[in-house]
């Protein structure tokens, strides 16, 4: 049995243990389990890079087919207006002075055909960019899986936020929770992440 004197010393140290918070190292997981996941980000940071240029894709062709849709009606409206005018010379209600006037020497002729040859242009490079975008998209077909812009858009968005979660669980040496968050993401199974 202690003795009284010790007794007060004893209960001081064992109040002292119970006060102090105990700290207990956390089981952050195995590092080998590190380079599977460094991969998965990496892929993830391409697919991402991949899909916003296919979300850029879509907006460049939606422009380019509304600045088609613009020049074809002007030039159809242009080419009535022609046509009317010929028409007209040929019916003889009107001289071929005021035809000249109002569509060779104004220049109004040579505009237009000119318009006409830059629409001809215009339609071939804009082809070229749908082919273009064709191209990409079979390359990214996988992890496209039918969705809509709007659905990539949000896909995008949440490949963002598995990077980062990621990223800073590595970072912190939690290589256990990293690995928990990749395997509860389908986006890790949509690009091939393969847990051990």
């Amino acid at each position: 049995m202690p003795s009284l004197k010790l007794i007060p010393l004893l209960l001081l140290i064992l109040g002292s243990l119970l006060t102090t918070p105990v700290i207990a190292e956390r089981y952050k997981g195995n590092p080998a389990d590190r380079p599977p996941l460094d991969n998965l980000i990496a892929v993830l940071k391409v697919q991402v890079g991949e899909m916003e240029k296919l979300i850029k894709f879509l907006d460049d062709l939606d422009q380019g087919k509304k600045a088609l849709a613009e020049q074809d009606a002007r030039i159809g409206k242009d080419e009535q207006t022609l046509q009317a005018d010929r028409k007209k010379l040929a019916d003889a209600n009107m001289t071929q002075q005021k035809f000249d006037s109002i569509w060779k020497s104004s220049g109004e002729l040579k505009r237009h055909e000119q318009l006409k040859k830059q629409f001809s242009k215009n339609i071939e490079s804009f082809n070229a960019k749908v082919a273009e975008f064709n191209v990409h998209v079979k390359k990214i077909k996988h992890a496209l899986g039918g969705r809509s812009p709007e659905q990539v858009k949000a896909m995008i968005e949440d490949m963002h936020k598995l990077v980062s979660s990621l990223q800073e669980q590595l970072d912190d040496g939690n290589f256990e929770k990293a690995k928990f968050i990749a395997k509860q993401s389908n986006l890790a199974e949509i690009f091939g992440y393969q847990p051990k």
